[in-house]
């Protein structure tokens, strides 16, 4: 597995992939505290993660192209929101 890491998170690759797991053992916990406290269903939780990976990468996307472009300066610019659509009923 280290050949492994290596390839993924370079040089230090052991650290980096023991962060990596610490960090997703938190995420999860988090999440699973999430679902329990605003009962979310094991179906729909899955869902849930899928329509926030694309958006978080999107954000991170946009945000990296607004500071690197400067500021907008049309005055019919819009504001991009950072929540996502609350189509996605219980």
């Amino acid at each position: 597995m280290s050949d492994q890491n290596g390839a993924l998170f370079g040089a230090d690759a052991d650290q980096a992939a023991d962060e990596f797991r610490r960090l997703s053992d938190m995420l999860y916990d988090r999440v699973a505290a999430f679902a329990e406290d605003e009962d979310v269903s094991d179906e729909a939780l899955p869902f849930l993660l899928l329509q926030l990976s694309p958006s978080l990468r999107m954000m991170t996307y946009l945000g990296s192209f607004a500071q690197t472009s400067g500021p907008c300066r049309s005055s019919t610019s819009t504001a991009i929101s950072a929540k996502p659509p609350t189509s996605f009923a219980r």
